[in-house]
């Protein structure tokens, strides 16, 4: 019986995956509406909403010229982030991404909009890792991801140490991440980690000449309690 109806078994399966696919690129090619109204938040005043509507308006038609141009998008996403229409500046952002996945300075303004200004942080944790699996040796990217840790999200957990340790090992030259660390072990009293990460940063410092860095580890090595 199997056998007498597994070509329409099959052929069901093939079209079933076939109007998955189409729906699935359907909605990556979904271009936002260019012609709908700016929704602008209640502490944009007044004044600056005719000037910034103008410059919407023609930011909106050098995207139309070339829908396929990435700073138009960029530029049109942030023009959105500055009238407060976050509905409209989400839009943007996913689409220009949709257009170039691969593209770390977008992915890292994503997960900049997702930590600053929407205020989903498990999306911005998201785009910040997808932005690390392009380009593992970003350091801005590290320290967006220990800032969220430590601040906004996941703060009951050890994730703003974890991505340092991280950064440390893609990073070994760079002080901050040991700075960065010896702060946090300070903050949570683990005096010993803070003083082994700083006196790690502090040579690094130097020879990269952070001159105000390399006085800041000297502040907080002093501040701390003296070996037993």
């Amino acid at each position: 019986m199997i056998k007498k109806y597994a070509p329409y078994i099959i052929l069901v399966a093939v079209i079933v995956l076939a109007v998955a696919y189409w729906v699935t690129t359907q909605q990556k090619s979904s271009v936002p509406s260019l012609d709908a109204a700016v929704v602008y938040g209640a502490k944009v005043p007044e004044g600056v909403r005719t000037a910034l509507g103008e410059k919407i308006t023609a930011q909106r038609q050098v995207v139309r010229e070339n829908m396929g141009n990435k700073y138009a998008w960029v530029n049109l996403a942030l023009f959105y982030a500055i009238a407060q229409d976050w509905e409209a500046t989400e839009a943007a952002w996913l689409y220009v991404n949709d257009l170039y996945p691969n593209d770390t300075e977008l992915l890292n303004y994503i997960g900049n909009f997702y930590r600053n200004e929407s205020h989903t942080f498990d999306l911005a944790e998201q785009y910040y890792r997808k932005s690390l699996a392009v380009d593992i040796a970003q350091p801005g990217v590290y320290a967006e991801l220990h800032y969220l840790y430590s601040q906004q999200y996941k703060t009951d957990t050890r994730d703003a140490e974890t991505v340092l340790l991280e950064a440390e090992e893609v990073l070994p030259f760079d002080p901050t991440f040991p700075y960065l660390l010896g702060l946090w072990y300070t903050k949570h009293g683990e005096v010993e980690s803070a003083r082994t990460q700083l006196l790690l940063a502090r040579p690094l410092a130097i020879k990269v000449e952070a001159i105000d860095l390399a006085a800041a580890i000297d502040k907080e090595l002093d501040a701390l309690p003296k070996s037993q």
